[in-house]
């Protein structure tokens, strides 16, 4: 999930494609909407000038947050990064 236009996944997303991983990049400050935890087997969160506490400037973040939760508790990957932390 990426949070800001200038703040991609840059060499993670490099390394996906060498090892011929499939990834789909939600871009959350344009609206696209999160992924669907069911769906989803991995999960990096990028970072961003943005924090955690702003839910009200990011109304994304409060689904985001339930996302992650619902990842870790069914034991899938997620690495995040800075805000993804």
């Amino acid at each position: 999930m990426q949070h800001v236009g200038w703040e991609g996944p840059g060499l993670i997303a490099a390394e996906a494609m060498t090892r011929g991983l499939q990834f789909n990049i939600r871009h959350l400050d344009r609206g696209e909407p999160l992924p669907d935890s069911e769906a989803a087997e991995a999960l990096v969160v990028m970072c961003g000038p943005l924090g955690v506490y702003e839910s009200r400037s990011y109304p994304f973040l409060t689904g985001e947050a339930r996302l992650i939760e619902d990842l870790l508790r069914r034991r899938q990957p997620v690495l995040g990064i800075c805000l993804g932390c």
